[in-house]
């Protein structure tokens, strides 16, 4: 290799601020749902009341035991869904920055997230205590939502300003 052949290394490259301000409003809807889990699993034992009740309002005629049980599995079970739908989204992230699968693939995990949270939502936030659960997983998709877009922009405008090197042209070095 001769001084004037650069490397065959990429230069690293700043993030625009695009990127920047996309990776915030991720991490900030990241911070809406979990403090909606932490909120949810402190309420936890009274909501399993208020879900017992709720079941019990049906009056499908199943003893006490019973209803505890389908109470403890409905409560569990949203909560781990949408603990799980958090973490898929956090993890994606990345992908969406850089793919374009990736950002469809998030579109559709934050329908599922968003149906998941208007169809599921009763069985973990309950009563008067339950508003700030609800504004907080409202928060969480709606932050979510405008990051994907975001992100979307941030990776179409990267794209374009990005100069497409033709086949044999050398980089020049500073």
């Amino acid at each position: 290799m001769t001084r004037a052949a650069p490397p065959p290394i990429a230069p690293i490259t700043k993030p625009s601020r695009l990127t920047r301000a996309a990776r915030a409003i991720w991490a900030l809807s990241a911070l809406a749902g979990a403090v909606a889990l932490v909120v949810t699993f402190l309420r936890r034992t009274d909501q399993f009341g208020r879900v017992q009740t709720m079941i019990e309002e049906m009056e499908l005629g199943y003893d006490a035991e019973t209803v505890d049980t389908a109470a403890t599995i409905a409560f569990w079970s949203v909560f781990g869904l949408f603990a799980v739908l958090l973490i898929v989204e956090l993890l994606l992230r990345g992908a969406a920055e850089r793919r374009a699968a990736g950002r469809w693939f998030l579109l559709f995990l934050l329908a599922v997230h968003a149906a998941a949270a208007a169809l599921l939502i009763p069985f973990i936030a309950l009563g008067a205590e339950g508003t700030s659960t609800r504004l907080l997983v409202v928060t969480q998709l709606a932050l979510a939502a405008i990051a994907l877009v975001v992100t979307t922009v941030a990776s179409t405008v990267s794209r374009r300003r990005r100069p497409e090197r033709a086949q044999g042209q050398e980089r020049t070095t500073r």
